[in-house]
Order: C-alpha cells, then structure tokens, then sequence
C-alpha cells in the first residue's frame, strides 16, 4: 500500500507540474501572438503600394535605409494602355 500511495502521490506532483507548465506555456503563447500582431501591423503600415496599376515611368534613386514618408512621390506610373 505505501508504494502504490507513493506512486499515486508522484503521478498528481507530476500531473500539477505539467497543469503549472501548460498555463505557463498558454500565457507564453497569447504573449507571443500579441506581438507577431503587432509586428504584421508595423510591416503593413510600411509596404509600398501603387495607387493604380500601370508600368512604372519615372522612379526616385532611393538607396538602403532612405526614408520615404507617406504621401512621397517615389514612383510616377503609366496607366496601363496610355
């Protein structure tokens, strides 16, 4: 009887060490999510877009690391067709 009490009494420390893990590890996981959401949002407030589709005529000589603010002409289009 003291084994089997024994074991019974290591399988619920286990068992509490693994509930104590998974609520860590789910607190990690919404922590983590949070940020990968706020990163998505940081890259799309970033991404170059044309505001028509067309050819591309005149473009700026923009180098690495140049900042371009919004609202910048860096690219002036063709229409597609003209």
């Amino acid at each position: 009887m003291g084994r089997a009490r024994t074991r019974a009494s290591d399988r619920q420390v286990r068992l509490e060490r693994l509930h104590r893990d998974t609520t860590q590890l789910e607190g990690q996981m919404a922590e983590r999510t949070e940020i990968i959401k706020r990163l998505e949002y940081e890259i799309e407030k970033r991404r170059i877009r044309a505001p028509v589709a067309g050819r591309l005529g005149e473009v700026a000589n923009l180098r690495i690391g140049s900042v371009v603010r919004e609202g910048d002409r860096s690219v002036r289009s063709s229409l597609w067709g003209h």
